[in-house]
């Protein structure tokens, strides 16, 4: 896990942008790989579920979080930026506003042409701030466990009850190692709330003498009108099912190294997925 492989067309877009931006690109490849899994989580499964990679970069003020996020999005613009334009949502602090967000983005694509569509892409780059708010409410983290897991959510309101069916919701976030450790308890990260999320530790970012315009890259618009043609399934590889098999069975102890900030064997299904987007 300490030395994160490049895989596929993402990884080749995120070398050819690395150069012009001060950021790990570990950081680069893992948003992009959130937002990917968000658009096509509409029409691909992968052992009967939405391939939803939820993430968190932890990095210290000025390592380059906001940066990995923004060159993720110059990647992906050109094949699904139309999609992250009308699904992407920040600033949910409860759970309440976590159903309400997804209850209208139902509401408001039931009457279309391609019917409803609850895929929403959260990005929350002050997590913290996120996190601070919600000790005082009790049911967010059980939300979000439904959220992930695409269970039925509900939430009452004062015009009526909410109801959203089958979410595909992806979360993206961005907080330092002292605040994830501040107000992400022990048993809060290994009782089934925040596992669900791969956090990962960004190394230091270069510094670049000039900065020019990021070169154009478009790994995603073909494979995207492929993905979203029609009901696809995902199957993994020999390789990704031996290491998937290997994380489940030796997942409770971190190699050492690892940029990971919390145990393999919390993330380990978030993991397979992170390996079988791309496939």
């Amino acid at each position: 896990m300490s030395d994160v492989q490049m895989y596929g067309p993402i990884g080749q877009a995120v070398k050819a942008v690395t150069p012009k931006v001060e950021t790990d690109p570990v950081g680069i490849y893992l948003a992009a790989l959130s937002l990917w899994s968000a658009a096509i989580s509409g029409t691909v499964t992968v052992e009967g579920r939405a391939p939803l990679v939820w993430s968190a970069l932890v990095a210290k003020t000025g390592r380059g979080k906001g940066t990995a996020l923004r060159a993720a999005k110059h990647i992906a613009g050109p094949g699904i930026g139309r999609f992250l334009d009308t699904h992407t949502a920040s600033g949910l602090t409860s759970g309440a506003s976590l159903v309400n967000a997804l209850y209208e983005a139902q509401e408001n694509s039931s009457e279309t042409e391609h019917g409803t569509d609850v895929r929403m892409f959260v990005e929350e780059e002050e997590w913290q701030e996120t996190l601070r708010r919600v000790k005082r409410d009790p049911s967010f983290t059980g939300k979000l466990r439904l959220a992930w897991d695409g269970s039925v959510l509900r939430n009452t309101t004062k015009e009526g009850p909410q109801e959203v069916r089958d979410p595909r919701m992806v979360m993206h976030t961005h907080c330092t190692p002292s605040d994830w450790n501040k107000y992400v308890s022990a048993d809060e990260a290994a009782g089934g709330s925040y596992n669900r999320i791969l956090p990962v530790i960004l190394g230091s970012a270069h510094l670049i003498r000039k900065r020019s315009a990021l070169p154009h890259v478009d790994p995603f618009s073909e494979a995207y009108a492929w993905a979203t043609a029609k009901r696809r399934v995902m199957v993994m590889d020999a390789w990704a099912e031996d290491l998937y098999f290997v994380i489940r069975r030796y997942g409770s102890e971190a190699p050492r190294g690892s940029r990971t900030a919390v145990p393999i064997g919390s993330k380990s299904r978030t993991a397979e997925r992170a390996r079988g987007t791309e496939a």
